[in-house]
């Protein structure tokens, strides 16, 4: 891979065992923030109106169709990890059992945070963030390359506009298979 990137990993590594605390965060940020898209709305899905609980569902299928294209465009990449490419770069998380490009964390956080934001500008702009936060702790944590973030998120944000798009058809069509009903009825 390019030295520019091996080297942005080497130095934001550098930061983080620089502070006695920082590779503990790192790993809890890497590993386990990615969560909070899952746990977040069953906390609160009892809540939610149907209109809202639909929404949510949306959250999830954009996140589903990112993974699915992740898992895709990983095996044609078939691209190594820094960790195994670098020999300098310190893995702090478990060892992944998949490609490095592109991030499926990132293209999941992208994905939720662009559905969010579809919600609610406010939901969208606290999932960016938390997405942000997952992307700088993969590549300080030795998973990614800066390039491998940045695919993730165009995948992530390009699997909300599929769904978006998607379900806005399927509601178009039922409109108008509705509406030829209502109509075939007063006909009658």
């Amino acid at each position: 891979m390019s030295s520019f990137e091996s080297s942005f990993i080497l130095g934001a590594q550098q930061l983080v065992f620089a502070t006695p605390w920082m590779p503990q965060l790192i790993v809890f940020l890497a590993r386990y923030l990615i969560l909070v898209y899952f746990f977040a709305p069953l906390f609160v899905w009892h809540y939610l109106s149907p209109k809202q609980r639909s929404q949510v569902m949306g959250v999830f299928w954009s996140m589903g169709c990112a993974m699915l294209m992740v898992v895709i465009l990983s095996r044609i990449v078939a691209r190594d990890r820094p960790f195994i490419a670098d020999l300098d770069i310190t893995l702090l998380i478990p060892p992944p059992l998949n490609q490095s490009f592109p991030s499926g964390h990132t293209a999941t956080s992208a994905a939720a945070a662009t559905a969010l934001f579809e919600i609610h500008p406010l939901l969208g702009l606290l999932g960016f963030l938390v997405m942000a936060f997952i992307a700088m702790a993969r590549i300080a944590a030795g998973a990614h390359y800066p390039s491998d973030i940045l695919g993730g998120m165009i995948i992530g944000v390009l699997a909300a506009w599929i769904v978006r798009e998607v379900t806005c058809a399927l509601r178009r069509r039922d409109i108008e298979i509705s509406a030829a009903h209502h109509h075939h009825d007063d006909e009658i």
